[in-house]
Formats: C-alpha cells, structure tokens, sequence
C-alpha cells in the first residue's frame, strides 16, 4: 500500500517527481522505484548522469512537476523521459510557442513535457498524461567543474532544494 500525502503545491522543498492532481492545489510526491547516478570526472569538468524512475500509483491519469537542483554553473546537455512504454524526446522553442505546444498536447491526452528553467540551479519538466500505474523513468545529464579550494577539489552533488537557499515566494514561482 502506497500513502499518498497532500502537501500544498507552492510549500514543495524537495527533488523529485510530484504529482498535481487536477482542480486541487495539493501535489503529492511520486513513490521512487529507483535513483542511480554516474559521475565522471576527467581534470576539472564532470559529467553527472542522475537517473529515476518514479511511479503512478493511483488509477487516475495525472500531471506531474519533476524538480531537480543543478550545482551553480552548470549547464543541461540533455534530459530523457519515458512514460510507460513512450519515449519522451524534446523539440526546442520559444518560451510562448513551446507552452502552446504542451497544452495543446496535454488537452489532446498525448504524453508530453514542457522543460524550464525557473533559476540558474533549479531544472523543472512539467509532464502530462502519465497513466494509472505507469512508471516514469528521468535521465538528466549535465555538465560542471570541480572546484579547487585550498589545494584539495571539491565536487558537489545537489539533492535538495533547500528553504534556506529559495524563499518561499520563489516556490510558488517554481511550481
């Protein structure tokens, strides 16, 4: 048994896959089935590959906002999505146009995402039309450089969005 808790979708301070049931303003997080990540690092850029896989528990076809924090600096090279047995692959356009598109879709019931940006070290993919018991697999590569401080590298690897670093009025913007 899956226990879905509400949480006010502007209060969410965490990573991760939530779900956005329609004419409510609660999310609920997604059940992870599994998170693996690979980093490889040659001189001072690393190349970090996250993968998740997340599941619909319900019976309903659902929304969903998928957050991720990025280290500062940091830049996308690319992002997979898999929902059910579809592949997901993006197409990029003008801010406007490309939500047209996801709307578009979304009311026709296709499977489809909308990737922003809502800071510099926040990456959000809105998804749409994800199936009862369906299993949403995430793959997100991006590409940083180790930090050299004091002789010693340093890297990092962001899991949390944290309250103390987001205030809580850029929360309501995020999701």
């Amino acid at each position: 048994m899956i226990i879905q808790t509400p949480i006010a979708a502007n209060t969410i301070h965490d990573q991760g896959l939530f779900f956005l049931p329609a004419g409510t303003d609660k999310a609920f997080v997604a059940p992870v089935l599994k998170t693996t990540v690979e980093v490889e690092v040659e001189g001072v850029f690393v190349t970090t590959v996250v993968r998740q896989h997340f599941l619909n528990p319900t019976n309903e076809w659902l929304e969903a906002v998928y957050l991720f924090p990025l280290p500062d600096g940091s830049s996308v090279e690319r992002l997979r999505m898999k929902i059910g047995n579809r592949f997901v692959e993006g197409k990029i356009e003008e801010k406007i146009t490309a939500e047209k598109i996801y709307d578009e879709a979304k009311k026709k019931g296709k499977k489809t995402s909308l990737v922003s940006k809502t800071k510099a070290n926040i990456f959000r993919t809105n998804v749409a039309n994800i199936g009862p018991s369906e299993v949403v697999s995430i793959e997100i590569l991006y590409q940083d450089r180790v930090l050299l401080k004091d002789g010693e590298y340093i890297f990092r690897l962001p899991t949390v969005l944290a309250p103390r670093f987001i205030e809580e009025q850029q929360f309501e913007k995020i999701m």
